[in-house]
């Protein structure tokens, strides 16, 4: 049976340098399920910033405490294709362990390696 739950993405902090000089990026959190990257939600763009902030919630279903949660971090540009900056993949299951609490999570690269930045979230179930 589907559920539902509400998704806070609050900010970011140490974000990759994603632009040339100023060197700063322009970020913004795609979310999206695991294998069902067709459907996605997308946070608003901050400017100039590798500490962004966004206070943004979407509202997510899920039918599995296992479905894995993915949160891709990418610098918007206007004139190449966006920069990827880092992910956090998370089920459901671990989200819930923590449901209530703003938490770090470690933003990592496409080798699945632990690299600069983190991702603050918050859910409620």
């Amino acid at each position: 049976m589907a559920q539902k739950f509400t998704l806070a993405v609050i900010k970011a902090l140490h974000l990759k340098r994603g632009d040339l000089p100023p060197f700063k990026s322009d970020p913004y959190v795609k979310v999206f399920w695991e294998g069902k990257e067709s459907t996605s939600y997308c946070s608003p763009v901050v400017s100039n910033n590798l500490n962004p902030v966004w206070n943004w919630t979407q509202e997510l279903t899920y039918t599995s405490d296992d479905q894995v949660l993915v949160l891709q971090v990418w610098d918007k540009d206007t004139l190449k294709a966006d920069d990827f900056l880092g992910e956090v993949r998370i089920t459901v299951k671990d989200l819930k362990q923590t449901p209530h609490n703003d938490h770090l999570l470690r933003c990592r690269n496409e080798n699945d390696e632990e690299i600069s930045g983190g991702i603050f979230i918050d859910c409620k179930f």
